[in-house]
C-alpha cells in the first residue's frame, strides 16, 4: 500500500489554532446523502388537517410553498395542499388565533 503524502500549509489567516492546514491524498469521496423524507408532516397529512410554522409571514410563506412542491414533485400524487401567510394584522375571521408565520392545508 503506499504511503499517505500530505503537504503542509502554513496560513496567517486560517481559523484553526496551529493554522495549518493539511492536504491529503487518496481520501474517497463520500456518496451524496440526500434525506427524501420532508421535515413537514405531508404524507400523514389526511384531507382537513393543518399545520403552523413559526416565523417571518413572507419568507415561511415561501419555503413551505417550496416544501410543498418538492413533496408534490417527489410522490407524483393526487395531494393538494394549500400554504397561506399568518400575521397579526389579518383580520378575526381569517386568522383568530394571531399565528406570526404561515400555515399549510391538505385540501384534496
Amino acid at each position: 500500500m503506499p504511503r499517505k503524502q500530505h503537504i503542509v500549509l502554513d496560513l496567517t489567516d486560517a481559523d484553526s489554532d496551529d493554522g495549518k492546514i493539511i492536504l491529503e491524498d487518496r481520501i474517497p469521496i463520500p456518496t451524496r446523502f440526500r434525506s427524501l423524507d420532508s421535515k413537514y408532516p405531508f404524507s400523514k397529512m389526511k384531507p382537513g388537517q393543518s399545520f403552523f410554522v413559526a416565523g417571518e409571514p413572507l419568507s415561511t410563506c415561501r419555503k413551505l410553498c417550496q416544501a410543498v412542491a418538492n413533496f408534490k414533485r417527489k410522490e407524483g400524487d393526487a395531494r393538494e395542499f394549500v400554504v397561506r401567510s399568518r400575521n397579526k394584522g389579518q383580520p378575526e375571521h381569517v386568522n383568530a388565533m394571531k399565528e406570526v408565520g404561515a400555515r399549510v392545508w391538505r385540501v384534496e
